[in-house]
């Protein structure tokens, strides 16, 4: 299962490098691949994550989530 969030705030690695911290700390992550240009993170996974724990995930790392797709 995939899903994409689209993320306010990231401009650089550094800020690529906390969404994947944030991300890999959630049960059922299996992949992350933050793209700056598109401020998405597109996630792999091995179970459904509510999407409160996505923002949370997102607001810890110092960013705002939009959307999820």
């Amino acid at each position: 299962m995939k899903k994409t969030l689209h993320i306010d705030g990231m401009y650089c690695a550094h800020c690529a490098g906390m969404i994947n911290i944030q991300m890999y700390a959630l049960e059922g992550v299996k992949d992350v691949k933050v793209s700056i240009g598109d401020k998405t993170a597109v996630l792999t996974l091995d179970r459904d994550i509510d999407e409160f724990d996505l923002k949370n995930a997102v607001r810890k790392a110092g960013y705002t989530l939009i959307s999820i797709d």
